[in-house]
């Protein structure tokens, strides 16, 4: 079955290839991350959003966790504000679920599966694409949830910007960027700093971060990043009367991160190349933290993790109206610890999606990948897409397809004696079934877009007491998530828009009856902007109803309610900015953690109102 599946795409790669320059279409957005390919946003058979890079610094985001947390289709669960742990949960699939990208490389820890949202920063974002559908058809495992593409900025028109904000707890934001061409080569390269003294006791965090893109002459881009970091992890309050305290006032992490893309694509000096796309992503985690057990007694621990990706891909015209995106990959995760070892784990596979009649009034897509994973075997998941333009402004797209996520090298191999926890290296990967139903209608400037959706896992790995003094993972959960969204989008005046989206979903625990964890019924996502010759404004209300912190569903969060503003002006060359977040002081919770002083659960309190300053040239 290897061999054939080879050598079709062999045949595929000999095919005529286009260019996946972004096309130009006024009033449209082009998305990357649905098809591997440009298209636009209107022609996408997935439910798409697209953060910009304005609606970013229009609401004073300092991390890519501030950034999706203006999307409903996104659940954010943060252990407190900058340099606490974020994760996030797409239509509540879990955050191993979720595939998270920068610039299409893999950011997903090899380790654990998530990947820390807060600890990347926003300055230099283009875009953030969001898929809220599997899309493992595709890019296989992690993606059963969905996937969030954060793309960073390339080559500007001014030859320098700096930007510099401050605000409250002693935050300070600052970037300065270089764009350059010489002959064919064009050039970037940006260095940030960014810190803050914290809210709260052992909360501070300092982070310094560098990108720089090289495009020559539109047949090798070379695209490298790097931060480093330094933080407390203050842990849950010390009592439920001292919100600023730290039960773990002296555990400190320090990470190391880089991601490279290098993307090799001599479509325009002959068509008869595939494009050449190899990745790596590496995460150097080490941590430094007081025993529970015994006062004084610190530890020093480290986590690496590092994914190498080769990939060929090949967009191929299929007559008239029709296209095909076909690649093959070559995968490898990587990961140590003391706890779980050193290993390695190796997955090949093949994959396509077909566009038939993609400019066309009614179109449909057929994607499907097979994956040869040496920690499982082998899986294979189809999808099949429906879009039908039916005139006067109405649109149907129906997904269905299979989605999975293989085990993590934690999953497969954690052994910790002391706390009679160990891993399965006989874990099969977890699988998911998919249905969407999306209707779109344009009601004379009112756009309105609806969406049903249902899902099923089964095999969801969980810890589970397998002994009498020994717990371990195994495949032992089902869930079904069904739940609808509504975005409505309307153009108050000319260069004002209000923004409304609302999604009500039910999450249940098949085998217990029990609603997930982390998983609110509701959340409500109101916008505001307004843009005239010189100002820009910005209002956010989003609301998110209680969820519930544990698999038994007896301890819950209580719901909340946030409001956001940000004002921007321009001044001569510079721009000026002014956000007011948290306006209220709204005292809520995102997360809960055990207190190592009483052994009680807590929440990590988010922060209260802050204020931010900043100008931009």
């Amino acid at each position: 079955m290897k061999k054939s599946i080879c050598l079709l795409f062999l045949l595929l790669f000999a095919a005529p290839v286009l260019s996946a320059d972004a096309p130009v279409f006024f009033g449209d957005k082009v998305v990357v991350t649905a098809q591997k390919r440009p298209v636009l946003l209107s022609r996408t058979f997935e439910n798409v959003t697209v953060i910009t890079s304005r609606e970013i610094e229009a609401s004073g985001s300092l991390t890519v966790a501030d950034a999706l947390k203006r999307s409903s289709a996104v659940y954010v669960k943060s252990n407190g504000g900058l340099g606490g742990v974020s994760t996030v949960k797409l239509r509540s699939a879990y955050s191993e679920q979720v595939l998270v990208l920068q610039d299409g490389v893999r950011l997903n820890s090899a380790l654990l599966g998530m990947t820390d949202v807060n600890d990347i920063p926003a300055s230099d974002i283009d875009r953030i694409e969001i898929v809220a559908e599997p899309i493992s058809s595709i890019y296989g495992s992690d993606a059963m949830g969905g996937a969030i593409n954060i793309i960073t900025k390339k080559a500007e028109k001014k030859p320098v910007s700096v930007a510099i904000a401050g605000g409250s707890f002693g935050e300070l934001d600052s970037r300065i960027s270089f764009s350059g061409k010489m002959g064919k080569a064009q050039g970037y390269l940006s260095l940030g700093y960014l810190k803050t003294d914290g809210y709260r006791v052992n909360s501070d965090y300092k982070e310094q971060d560098l990108l720089a893109d090289l495009n020559i002459a539109d047949v090798v881009n070379i695209k490298y990043t790097t931060k480093k970091s330094d933080r407390g992890n203050p842990g849950v309050p010390r009592s439920d009367t001292d919100p600023t305290s730290a039960s773990s006032p002296n555990d400190r992490q320090s990470d190391l991160t880089s991601t490279v893309n290098i993307t090799f694509d001599p479509v325009k000096k002959g068509p008869f190349m595939p494009r050449f796309i190899l990745t790596q992503s590496d995460a150097d985690e080490r941590v430094h933290y007081e025993d529970w057990f015994v006062s004084g007694l610190f530890y020093d621990d480290r986590y690496y993790s590092r994914i190498t990706q080769a990939e060929l891909l090949s967009v191929i015209k299929a007559g008239q109206h029709s296209s095909v995106t076909a690649g093959m990959e070559m995968k490898r995760n990587y990961g140590e610890s003391a706890l779980a070892g050193v290993h390695a784990i190796d997955n090949a596979a093949a994959y396509f999606t077909a566009d038939i009649g993609e400019d066309l009034p009614a179109s449909l897509g057929v994607s499907a990948r097979y994956d040869s994973n040496s920690s499982f075997g082998q899986t294979f998941n189809p999808k099949l897409s429906v879009m039908a333009d039916l005139g006067e402004g109405t649109v149907v797209r129906t997904t269905i397809g299979q989605a999975f996520r293989a085990p993590t090298i934690n999953e497969l191999y954690w052994n910790d004696p002391s706390f009679f926890t160990f891993g399965n290296p006989n874990l099969k990967p977890e699988t998911s079934r998919a249905v969407n139903i999306g209707i779109e209608k344009d009601m004379k400037g009112l756009n309105a877009k609806l969406n049903f959706y249902s899902t099923k896992t089964e095999d969801m790995i969980r810890w589970a007491q397998t002994g009498l003094f020994s717990w371990s993972t195994v495949n032992i959960d089902r869930a079904k998530i069904e739940g609808w969204q509504l975005d409505l989008e309307k153009e108050l005046i000319p260069g004002a828009f209000v923004f409304g989206s609302y999604v009500n979903e039910l999450d249940v625990n098949e085998q217990t009856a029990n609603v997930l964890t982390y998983s609110p019924r509701q959340r409500l996502n109101l916008d505001f902007t307004a843009k005239g010759k010189e100002l820009y404004y910005s209002a956010n209300y989003r609301y998110v109803s209680s969820v519930f912190t544990d698999t038994l569903n007896t301890s819950t969060l209580a719901p909340y309610q946030v409001v956001d503003i940000g004002i921007m002006k321009k001044l001569g060359i510079a721009e000026i900015s002014l956000n007011v977040n948290n306006v209220f002081n709204t005292t809520y919770f995102e997360a809960v953690g055990t207190s190592p002083v009483d052994w009680q659960q807590r929440g990590y309190p988010m922060p209260g109102r802050t204020v931010r300053v900043g100008v931009k040239i």
